[in-house]
């Protein structure tokens, strides 16, 4: 059976496995993003869990640390994920998303053209909107910034080859 994609696996709730991202909420709505590694572990104050103990089961269960603390174990969503990307630009945070996508009236199968990739944030939103029948061009003057968006962009918009980026002023 062929591995799924990371899109899939987050749709088809498949097993956490490296490289992995996941949220772990405490009891006073604490929030802490891991990525998982094989032989790491995390540590708070509340007590130390190693990766393995996550590895390998089906996000939304409790795992308690060493200290018998319990934390809730999930994905982030989207929001959350676009919340703490790094950033070298211009933060558009998600509920300005939800407007530019409300506005811009995408649908499955839109043809966009972007100035502008910043952290890559709307890019992947765009791309989650119009999904793999539509197209989306980017135009950016700043080579600086590509790789980190692009990587952003990758991980919040996994299976999208539609998107090509143009290193040139809109203009």
């Amino acid at each position: 059976m062929p591995t799924p994609t990371t899109a899939e696996a987050i749709r088809n709730r498949a097993p956490l496995v490296p490289g992995d991202v996941v949220i772990l909420y405490d009891r006073q709505r604490r929030r802490y993003r891991v990525t998982l590694r094989e032989g790491s572990s995390f540590s708070t104050h509340l007590g130390g869990i190693p990766h393995s103990q996550l590895i390998g089961r089906t996000e939304g269960f409790t795992v308690f640390t060493s200290k018998n603390h319990p934390l809730v174990v999930i994905r982030p969503t989207f929001r959350e994920a676009v919340l703490e990307l790094p950033r070298q630009s211009q933060v558009i945070y998600p509920k300005d998303l939800g407007t530019i996508l409300m506005r811009l009236d995408l649908y499955p199968g839109a043809h966009v053209a972007e100035t502008g990739l910043g952290s890559g944030a709307a890019s992947a939103a765009i791309l989650r909107a119009i999904g793999n029948e539509g197209s989306l061009v980017t135009y950016e003057i700043r080579e600086h910034t590509l790789q980190g968006a692009q990587a952003n962009i990758a991980a919040l918009a996994p299976d999208a080859t539609n998107h090509r980026i143009v290193v040139a002023d809109a203009y």
